[in-house]
């Protein structure tokens, strides 16, 4: 750790304030503009961004992706441009901490470093929970959601392209869509249907691309 650390300490300290400038503009997009419209551009903007910084080509199936992701979370919504800013905000700061962690040799201890450094940049906004209840489901969120899914995340990046993963982690929405429905029987509108369709095949169309 101390080695990776040592070599470029300002990666990690970037990589870190993505990663708060990420998650402090999605959450403060959703009251604005509601979870639909903070996913879609939170989650849809960021391949695009990646791929124009790291001047990789921007495919149908990229475009093609968005728009599922679109129909399958857009079903409400309001217009404000605050929570609009918020979104592409989020969109930036992930968009940095994936190129920043492309072909990192250590994807746990560069998941550590980074999220040490978001934290302590997301510290001045943070409120303590009072019960047991609320520490663990920091400990459970902090652990398993979040930093397990971007060490496998840096770790798909040292094989792929920034904006192919970009595009594959796509299928959260999906699966979150698919988790409401079997666990808390929630229903699928004919949009939203359609929409996971055409994302699961954007996804495929990409990652056929690699072969």
């Amino acid at each position: 750790m101390r080695s990776l650390l040592a070599a470029r300490p300002s990666r990690h300290v970037a990589s870190g304030l993505g990663l708060a400038v990420c998650q402090l503009g999605y959450f403060m997009a959703i009251p604005r503009v509601g979870v639909g419209i903070a996913t879609v551009i939170a989650l849809g903007a960021a391949p695009i961004l990646i791929s124009v910084a790291a001047r990789e080509r921007l495919t149908p199936a990229l475009f093609t992706a968005v728009a599922g992701l679109t129909l399958l979370s857009v079903t409400s919504g309001t217009a404000s441009l605050p929570g609009v800013a918020a979104a592409v905000l989020s969109a930036a700061g992930y968009s940095l901490t994936t190129l920043l962690n492309r072909n990192t040799p250590d994807p746990l201890t560069a998941a550590l470093l980074g999220f040490t450094s978001g934290a302590l940049f997301l510290a001045p906004f943070a409120a303590l929970p009072t019960t047991l209840t609320g520490w663990l489901l920091i400990a459970y969120f902090g652990l398993i959601p979040t930093a397990l899914a971007y060490t496998l995340f840096y770790a798909g990046l040292r094989t792929l392209r920034a904006s192919t993963a970009a595009v594959i982690a796509l299928l959260e929405p999906v699966v979150a869509t698919a988790i409401g429905i079997l666990a808390f029987q929630e229903h699928l509108t004919a949009p939203a249907a359609l929409g996971a369709a055409v994302l699961l095949l954007a996804i495929a169309a990409q990652t056929r691309a690699l072969k």
